[in-house]
């Protein structure tokens, strides 16, 4: 998992749907202990695999670039924390903090070269999944 270490981790069941988990107020409880699952959701090993990918693939230059760029958008539009930005329609806040800063401002070009590499990486990790999960199908059928 991105920021993990490879060690084991625990997974507490959540109400929400995606990066909405992270919000210990959805973490699920019975009487005054959490409730786990088995690992993580498969949605979410593509993810994983695929930030992983794209975050190897950049020098250390380019992540820093990239990274004060999305803490300078985040600010420019108040936004604080993990609840600010989920507030309402998170999709729109984005896509609004994007069209509002010019492609001159510092760090831009790598937020949309970033974004278009993520895309990009996602959808090779998942070309990648299903060809192994088809290759394993067809061969079952084979015999």
């Amino acid at each position: 998992m991105l920021l993990c270490h490879s060690e084991n981790y625990t997974v507490v069941k959540s109400s929400a749907a995606g990066i909405k988990q992270h919000d210990c107020m959805t973490w699920q409880l019975k009487g005054t202990r959490f409730l786990y699952q088995e690992g993580v959701s498969e949605e979410s090993k593509v993810y994983d695999l695929a930030l992983s990918n794209w975050i190897d693939s950049m020098s250390y230059e380019e992540r820093k670039e990239f990274t004060e760029a999305l803490f300078g958008a985040l600010d420019k539009a108040g936004i604080k924390n993990l609840n600010d930005l989920m507030e309402g329609n998170t999709a729109e806040k984005v896509t609004g903090i994007l069209k509002e800063m010019r492609d001159d401002v510092p760090g831009m070009q790598a937020i949309k070269n970033a974004g278009m590499m993520l895309i990009s990486e996602t959808a090779r990790t998942l070309s990648g999944m299903f060809k192994e999960a088809f290759s394993e199908w067809t061969s079952k059928y084979k015999k």
